[in-house]
């Protein structure tokens, strides 16, 4: 069932009618597009995740890094001094 206007008989709105018009390749297009464009959203935000998660990761071990440092130059100040 269809509710767009038949550029053939100039039919639809409001009635429901079986759609034999030929906006159906427009309707197909416009619906593959749409697809498409859906697709193509969602891989980059899956893309996005990764990437932030990525640099999370890197952040979690470079502050680790940074804390061993500070622990290590605590005891080097507490071993240097009588």
């Amino acid at each position: 069932m269809c509710l767009c206007r038949c550029r053939i008989c100039g039919t639809g709105g409001a009635q429901l009618r079986t759609c034999t018009c030929r906006d159906v390749p427009v309707l197909l297009l416009a619906a593959s597009l749409l697809t498409w464009f859906v697709t193509r959203i969602t891989a980059n935000l899956r893309d996005r995740d990764a990437q932030i998660q990525a640099l999370r990761q890197q952040m979690l071990e470079e502050d680790h890094l940074v804390r061993l440092g500070l622990l290590s130059s605590g005891a080097a100040h507490e071993l240097g001094t009588p």
